[in-house]
């Protein structure tokens, strides 16, 4: 007798490959059909741990996929899981399995029914629709499904026209039309969904339910203002029939579709899940003007684990932007200084973790000793750390002085306002604290062998729509400033925990409020802070124990790739080359990056680029016997100099890198005929800058730059710094003749040099004298944004499109933690050559958008440093 559907024996948990993102791609993970819920955990034997996500089956739509027998898709809402069968049976069987529980999954309905499936197009939509919506949704996914398929296709047939010897320059060219087509499609698409939903409305905000993890069904609001310890908020314009369908913040992950939250660290693995199909490529976003950068960190979708607090997004015309920026500034000043024995006292140490305090009274009486702890963790990162501390999600599972919290107001992704009901652990009335919380990325601070710096502050705050209950509000200043400290020599993929640590730094003030005996509150706070900062560590330590580093494994994580045409174009007004020296090519592939970008934008503006390789020229060798290649490769340019034809040239360092071809060099030539040299200062220190210079081709340039490499035959016997440390005396000797009395002065010093710290006094006393008198026919450009070059690793490569050359492309610093580490801002390592020649050009600046931010924030960061090293200058200063 034939088998009837009834008769099957369909699947309630097994293994299927879950699409996770694309470092880590297909990975098997053990299913569950469970109380009307899809849950799936990372193995069958981590069941007892928890699931790590969970999917109603109630709204639940299956997607069968166009092309491959074996893969579906499950999908509540903006949340989809991409699936992978063993064989095609076995995922009819799981679709069955599915479909029946999801008409089953009223969470108690055990019982059989039937039901008709009709497949429109590529997709099997199951589940109950409205019917006023019935039409425009099944439209929908019709078009988004003819998406998928003309992604498909379209990969498929660049694919077959690469191997059938087409110019890569027309396939690039059709892919843009593609890529224009796909924007179209996407629009419209969006367009659709926001006419078919429904206006219930005005506020945008569905209130918040908590819902209990992996559990059949969601828990009955809180009505007593307290939130729940965990809760899943979705935006009605997201997915209006999902609320409480989706819950994915079991043990190892949660899912937040609220606009302002942070990803959670622990959705490492997932964490671009519900954004892009498996075998459906990133497309290119192109943005059509370069003025249009400044709008792609608002356009992207991506949340960046390693830099989620990267730019400060609450906005300057809020009524706390004052308040929280000059707070951070404050409390960092305040964390980062020394702990001076007369004035801190010792009062509980246990292991790395030590606690000073100092006894305050404010007045009236009260106690309001000031506390600061200094601990060291290990085998957790500083995000992670304060991912935990900042976030309000876990507030109540760590924080056990608490009875309840809210979110009052969320300001923005870094700002929130918290109103915080505590327990009665002082011996009086019950407290209650309201404060502005802000978190923010601060890595201009971070010691030298610190990954990153991170700080959370907290700051009470009164306001008029939070009148205080019962009890008494407590006065707060606390705060909290982490870096992450890594093994060096390593690449981040080579990183384990055992390889990170975290510096903590957490400093406290509170003004109890009321009155409170001093001797009492003493001795809780003695007890209490202790208990709080172990309680806290041991919570974070359990919580990220055994999962990946998550900042090290996406540090080169991007939404989308971002094409920007090149529109400038150059009008031949004055000749300029580019100039590189090379000792030999034996560290070629060192720079290789680097070159192919100096190489493809000097093709394409029509500049001559000299390339020098020394060793092939024994005559240059003779000429130029300098043994320090620094200093050789000065003397080379002025014997060369002669030779070429342009009235400027652009020197540059092998590792200098063209990342905005939209510049060009005649921008940075200054008009004033006198000026034959131009440098700049370098931002990190008091350096000018040595490894690039704009020189006119004339007899004073050839002198000069003979004079500055005839350094190498006078340095002192000392830590001299090379042509970084010799410029400055060759500058002020060369220009300045008749300041030779202040020049030996500062020569003393360099003589006396041992180390970078003290090689700074000799900069400084050098540049006190460049200062002071005008130079005639050199120009020293000053920090900051007016210099065609800057280091691209004092903001991480994230670059701006006021940014032009950016420094320090060397594959030794490239992803390792050491100085001057760097992560490619670009897509593509290998370079299309051909297309350097044409309009197509741009298409070899393959842009992480990740990297990517406005002229502002990229301004904000450099003047952290600018401000921290002129202090250091005027403090040199005042010493000498």
């Amino acid at each position: 007798m034939g088998s009837t559907e009834q008769d099957l024996v369909l699947p309630s948990s097994g293994t299927l490959l879950k699409w996770t993102n694309y470092i880590n791609g297909w990975r098997e993970r053990f299913f569950e059909i469970k109380h009307g819920q899809l849950l799936y955990y990372a193995n069958k034997g981590d069941q007892g741990s928890g699931c790590r996500g969970s999917i109603s089956l109630k709204k639940l739509e299956v997607s069968l996929h166009e092309f491959n027998e074996c893969e579906f898709s499950v999908a509540v809402g903006d949340v989809v899981w991409y699936l992978r069968a063993e064989n095609p049976h076995s995922r009819t069987y799981w679709v069955k399995a599915l479909t029946r529980d999801s008409n089953d999954s009223d969470y108690s309905s055990n019982t059989t029914k039937t039901h008709s499936r009709n497949t429109s197009l590529s997709s099997l939509t199951l589940g109950k629709k409205s019917e006023d919506q019935n039409t425009m949704v099944t439209r929908i996914a019709e078009l988004e499904a003819y998406r998928t398929m003309y992604r498909e296709q379209m990969s498929s047939i660049r694919r077959e026209l690469q191997q059938m010897g087409v110019p890569q320059a027309k396939i690039l060219s059709i892919n843009a039309t593609h890529v224009a087509m796909l924007d179209n499609i996407n629009h419209i698409i969006q367009l659709a969904k926001n006419e078919s939903r429904p206006s219930t409305s005005q506020n945008s905000w569905i209130p918040n339910t908590p819902v209990s993890p992996c559990t059949p069904s969601p828990l009955p609001a809180v009505d007593d203002g307290e939130a729940p310890s965990r809760e899943t908020t979705l935006r009605q314009d997201t997915a209006p029939h999902s609320l409480n369908d989706v819950t994915s913040d079991c043990g190892d992950e949660w899912h937040d579709a609220d606009e302002h939250s942070s990803l959670s660290l622990d959705s490492a693995e997932e964490a671009i899940e519900r954004r892009t199909p498996p075998g459906v490529g990133a497309v290119p976003e192109v943005v059509s003007a370069p003025q249009e950068m400044e709008t792609i960190e608002e356009k992207s979708e991506r949340t960046l684990l390693f830099g989620d607090y990267d730019s400060i997004t609450i906005p300057k015309d809020h009524i706390y932007y004052d308040l929280v920026d000059h707070l951070a500034k404050e409390q960092l000043r305040y964390a980062l200084a020394g702990v001076e024995d007369n004035v801190w006292t010792l009062f509980a140490e246990d292991g790395a973790m030590k606690m000073y305090t100092r006894e305050e009274t404010a007045d009236g009486g009260l106690p309001v000793d000031p506390l600061k702890a200094v601990h060291h963790v290990q085998g957790v990162s500083a995000l992670e750390f304060m991912h935990y501390f900042f976030d309000e999600k876990y507030k109540m599972e760590w924080d056990h002085t608490l009875n309840g919290m809210q979110v009052v107001e969320r300001i923005s992704h870094d700002t929130l306002v918290i109103l915080q009901k505590h327990k009665t652990v002082w011996p009086a009335a019950s407290r209650e604290s309201l404060f502005v919380s802000h978190i923010r990325r601060v890595d201009e601070l971070k010691n030298s062998d610190a990954l990153d710096l991170y700080i959370v502050c907290n700051k009470d705050v009164t306001r008029a729509d939070v009148p205080v209950s019962s009890g008494i509000r407590v006065g707060l200043t606390v705060s909290m400033i982490c870096e992450t400290v890594v093994k060096n020599g390593k690449t981040l993929n080579e990183l384990s925990r055992d390889d990170v640590s975290c510096r903590v730094i957490y400093v406290s003030q509170v003004h109890p409020g009321g009155w409170v005996p001093t001797a009492a509150l003493r001795q809780v706070y003695k007890r209490e802070y202790p208990k709080f900062l172990r309680t806290f560590t041991s919570y974070v330590v359990n919580n990220v124990k055994n999962k990946p580093l998550s900042f090290v494994s996406v540090m080169n994580y991007y939404g989308k790739e971002v094409l920007i045409p090149i529109t400038t174009r150059r009008e031949i007004t004055v000749s300029v080359a580019i100039v590189i020296v090379v000792a030999d090519l034996s560290n070629k592939e060192q720079y290789q990056l680097a070159q192919d970008t100096v190489s493809c934008y000097a093709t394409y503006h029509r500049y001559p680029l000299h390339f020098v390789n020394v060793a092939d020229n024994s005559t240059l060798t003779e000429v130029c016997p300098q043994k320090d290649f620094m200093f050789q490769r000065h003397c080379v340019v002025a014997h060369m100099m002669s030779s070429w034809q342009e009235e400027w040239l652009l020197f540059v360092d092998a590792d200098m890198a063209i990342i905005n071809p939209n510049h060009l060099i005649e921008e940075y030539i200054p008009s004033d005929p006198a000026i034959h040299v131009v440098f700049y200062n370098r931002i990190f220190n008091h350096e000018v800058m040595a490894g690039s210079y704009l020189i006119r081709r004339s007899n004073y340039s050839y002198k000069f730059l003979m004079h500055w490499s005839s350094y190498e035959f006078k340095l002192p016997q000392s830590f001299h710094g090379s042509d970084n440390g010799a410029i400055h005396s060759a500058i002020v000797s060369y220009e300045l003749p008749a300041r030779e009395s202040a020049r030996n002065t500062c020569e003393q010093f360099w003589m006396a040099a041992k180390d970078y710290d003290t090689l700074s006094i000799y900069e400084v006393c050098m540049q006190m004298i460049l200062s002071s008198d005008q130079l005639k026919h050199i120009l020293i450009l000053p920090k900051g944004s007016l210099s065609w070059a800057r280091d691209g690793w004092l903001t991480n490569s994230v670059w701006g499109n006021r940014d032009f050359i950016l420094h320090g492309w060397q594959k030794r610093r490239k992803d390792r933690m050491r100085f001057a580490r760097w992560h490619s801002p670009l897509v593509d390592t290998t370079w299309n050559s051909a297309l350097c020649e044409g309009s197509n050009a741009y298409f070899n600046w393959r842009y992480k958008d990740s990297f990517i931010n406005k002229n502002e924030e990229i301004q904000r960061k450099l003047d952290v440093t600018i401000r921290r090293v002129a202090a250091d200058f005027d403090s040199i200063k005042e010493r000498i």
